[in-house]
C-alpha cells in the first residue's frame, strides 16, 4: 500500500518544499542533522525514535524532513506527501505536540495559499496534510474560495492532488465543482499508471494482498470517475472512458460496477 500512496502523489506532483513558520513543541528536542543529511536515513529514526518513546527526536526529525527533504532528494516528493504523513499522525496519537506542530503548518499553508505566497505548493500540502488528519471539510472550504477567487490555481491544484480532492468533494456531493475540473484522459492515464506500476512490483513480490487492493483501486477510481462524468452532463467523456478501458489488457472484470456508475450511481470512496 505504501508503493501506491507514494506514487500517486510522485506520478504528478511539484517537486519544490513549501516554507513553513516553525512552533515550538512543548518539549524541545536537542537533535540536530548531520552536516549532510539523508532524507530517507531521517525518516527511518525518526520511525525508530517514535517506537522507541524518543518522541520529541522523532518530532523534530519529522518536522526536518517535511521542510527539507526536496533540498536533498527529489524523489522524497510521494513519501513526503503520503507515507511520512501518516507516520507523524500516529505520532501524535502518542504525543499530542506533534499533531499541535502539523496543524500549525497545515494552518500557515492556508494562509499563504490565500495571501499567494507560493500558493500551489502550499495549497498541495495543505490538501495532504488534511488528507493525513482526516480533515476534509477543510480541504472542501479552501478548494470552494480557489475557485471563487482563482480558478487557474484551482485547476492546477485538482490536477496535482484530484485523489485527495475527489474523495472530499464527493463526500459533500459537490459533483459539479469536480465535474468543472476534471481531464477524463489525463485522469484516466493516472489511474491506469498506478495501477501498472505497482501490480508489476506486486507480482515481483508475489504479494497478493497488494494486488488485491490495486485491483480494488482500478475499479473504485475508474467508476468513480466515469459517475462524476456522467452526473455532471459529461457522458460522451465517460463512454469515452468506458470504451478506453474495454480496450486495455489484463485489466480485472468489473462490467456491473461500470454499469451502474453510467446510471450515475457513486462507488463508496475507498479504498
Amino acid at each position: 500500500m505504501r508503493y501506491i500512496l507514494i506514487l500517486l502523489i510522485g506520478a504528478g506532483l511539484i517537486t519544490s518544499c513549501s516554507k513553513q513558520t516553525n512552533t515550538t513543541p512543548s518539549t524541545v528536542s536537542t537533535w540536530t542533522p548531520p552536516q549532510n543529511p539523508n532524507p530517507s536515513k531521517i525518516l527511518d529514526e525518526a520511525e525508530a525514535d517514535a517506537r522507541a518513546g524518543n518522541y520529541s527526536d522523532a518530532l523534530a526529525k519529522q518536522v526536518w524532513f517535511f521542510q527539507n527533504a526536496l533540498k536533498y532528494d527529489s524523489a522524497e516528493t510521494g513519501v513526503r506527501l503520503s507515507f511520512a504523513l501518516g507516520d507523524w499522525v500516529n505520532l501524535g496519537q502518542n504525543y499530542p505536540p506533534a499533531l499541535d506542530k502539523l496543524k500549525a503548518i497545515r494552518d500557515d499553508a492556508e494562509q499563504n495559499v490565500r495571501q499567494g505566497k507560493d500558493a500551489l505548493n502550499n495549497c498541495v500540502d495543505f490538501i495532504a496534510i488534511n488528507d493525513a488528519l482526516k480533515d476534509y471539510d477543510k480541504t472542501l472550504e479552501l478548494f470552494i474560495w480557489l475557485d471563487a477567487n482563482n480558478s487557474v490555481l484551482a485547476k492546477t491544484v485538482f490536477g496535482h492532488s484530484q485523489h485527495y480532492l475527489l474523495p472530499a468533494l464527493i463526500k459533500s456531493k459537490q459533483y459539479q465543482l469536480c465535474g468543472k475540473y476534471i481531464d477524463a484522459n489525463a485522469s484516466m492515464d493516472k489511474i491506469l499508471q498506478i495501477y501498472r506500476y505497482t501490480m508489476k512490483h506486486a507480482t515481483e513480490s508475489d504479494d497478493t494482498s497488494l494486488k488485491n487492493f490495486e485491483n480494488q483501486y482500478l475499479v473504485n477510481r475508474t467508476t468513480t470517475l466515469i459517475a462524476v462524468l456522467t452526473i455532471t452532463g459529461r457522458k460522451t467523456d465517460a463512454q469515452q472512458i468506458v470504451d478506453r478501458i474495454s480496450k486495455e489488457s489484463n485489466l480485472p472484470e468489473f462490467k456491473s460496477e461500470i454499469e451502474k456508475a453510467l446510471n450515475g450511481e457513486i462507488p463508496s470512496q475507498s479504498p
